[in-house]
């Protein structure tokens, strides 16, 4: 029953990721399961939601109806914006062969059936500690795992306040610290359990497996579609999959920070898909991973302002973008010149820009990026990545947006460290890598796109 409920929201958002973005060639079918399974959470989360909202029990009959009602008019809505016609695979992939060809590399099939075993060798050797270790991390069972218990006993999205509230709190409400947080992370818990009708520690976790395989099947499709071939689309997965900030996420359950880092790259890849195939499609996908951002991590709304620039960047000329970068700072400044903190007022007044610089952070950061094991050697060659992309920008636009977002949303989160009372947080390693997982498979994107354009330049012309 709990794998069929799993595969309920999976084939529905399958369905409309199939609708949604009309792909033909290479990898539409590993993106349309990657995509399809970021959907699918998504509607899981929001049935249990819907139910509380009208006022329905949590039963399997109300929650499978709910979502497949649910389902059918997100398919309804592609379809009237269609224009009503059938939807036809339209958008081809890229012809360019980036990484080489078959003929070039005779190895290259053999690398991939190696490539695709370790990637599947490390996700059963995941499991054991997924299924079978109860909720372990700190925030997962003081935030998250404990709102949704709340809510399995009771049967009810019952209201949480904070602990400052405790006094004035009313007879239906929970006191918990955090409990601003939104509830989409307590719902994706709560779902396994309304399935199975008892509470499990360790099933309550499936869900970011689920995150886990949605990521590495969009790495792999989005790389296809670009023109990647099979091996290297399959490097990049097995990068993913070996990084150890993103294995720990998966196997020790309840970070909300992991599906910030899920639906950021359902933004990189309509992004990327906006640049390659204009369109009402490639614009909603990437509005709805805004959206799924914001509703994941109340972090989550701090990246709009960067996101929503990557994405003007690609209307704009390399110069025009740079005027507006400027302006923009010089807007920034003069705002905290006249005693306005822009970012104190988009964190609602949790973040404000320090005076000085926090040496204590520079030094967490260095910790984190170059001397911990969160990213192995990520971070040696990532320097080298930008500027390589850079140079070779002007031949592929798809590269040129990927590396604008991975840019701003690396100097965001650094300035973010180093000139807020965050970076406290990067001194003490509680938060800083958290972060960097939310982008980090948007800068392996990039990292594998630059190495099959500078295979590709080169490759030997077979003519001389």
């Amino acid at each position: 029953m709990l794998v069929l409920f799993f595969l309920l929201p999976a084939g529905l958002g399958t369905l409309l990721a199939w609708w949604l973005v009309p792909l033909s060639g290479a990898g539409r079918w590993t993106l349309w399961l990657g995509i399809g399974l970021a959907f699918g959470m998504a509607l899981a989360a929001g049935s249990i939601w819907l139910l509380d909202l009208i006022g329905w029990s949590f039963s399997i009959g109300s929650l499978a109806g709910v979502m497949i009602l649910t389902g059918l008019v997100s398919l309804a809505l592609v379809y009237v914006l269609s224009g009503m016609k059938t939807i036809q695979a339209t958008w081809p992939a890229s012809s360019e062969q980036l990484g080489g060809s078959p003929e070039t590399l005779p190895w290259a099939r053999w690398l991939v059936w190696i490539l695709a075993a370790v990637v599947v060798f490390r996700y059963l050797t995941l499991l054991p500690d997924l299924l079978m270790r109860p909720v372990f991390p700190w925030d997962a069972w003081k935030l998250w795992a404990w709102k949704a218990r709340v809510w399995f006993e009771f049967g009810e999205l019952v209201p949480f306040v904070s602990g400052a509230e405790w006094l004035e709190a009313g007879g239906d409400e929970f006191v918990m610290e955090g409990g601003h947080h939104p509830h989409f992370v307590s719902l994706l818990m709560l779902y396994p359990v309304l399935v199975i009708d008892y509470w499990d520690d360790s099933l309550i976790g499936i869900a970011w497996l689920v995150a886990g395989i949605s990521a590495a099947l969009m790495v792999h499709g989005l790389l296809r579609h670009l023109g990647a071939v099979p091996w290297l689309a399959w490097l990049g997965v097995s990068l993913l999959v070996s990084a150890p900030m993103f294995v720990s996420h998966v196997v020790l359950f309840g970070y909300a920070d992991f599906w910030v880092m899920l639906y950021m790259l359902v933004f990189g890849v309509g992004l990327l898909l906006w640049i390659r195939h204009r369109g009402w499609q490639t614009l909603s996908l990437m509005l709805f991973a805004g959206l799924m951002m914001s509703v994941s991590k109340d972090t989550g709304v701090y990246w709009l302002p960067a996101l929503s620039l990557a994405w003007l960047a690609t209307l704009l000329s390399n110069w025009v973008l740079v005027i507006v970068v400027l302006v923009s700072a010089g807007l920034g400044a003069a705002l905290l010149l006249v005693g306005v903190d822009p970012l104190l007022w988009l964190s609602s007044g949790r973040y404000g820009l320090e005076a000085g610089v926090s040496l204590e952070g520079v030094q967490g950061i260095v910790r984190h990026l170059f001397v911990r094991q969160d990213w192995l050697l990520a971070w040696y060659v990532l320097p080298v990545v930008f500027g390589l992309a850079a140079w070779r920008a002007r031949f592929m636009p798809e590269l040129r947006g990927l590396l604008v977002l991975s840019l701003l949303a690396t100097t965001y989160t650094l300035a973010g460290f180093v000139f807020t009372r965050a970076a406290e947080y990067a001194a003490d390693g509680t938060l800083f890598s958290r972060i960097v997982l939310q982008f980090y498979p948007l800068a392996l994107l990039l990292s594998i796109l630059v190495m099959g354009q500078c295979l590709q330049s080169w490759r030997p012309d077979p003519k001389r």
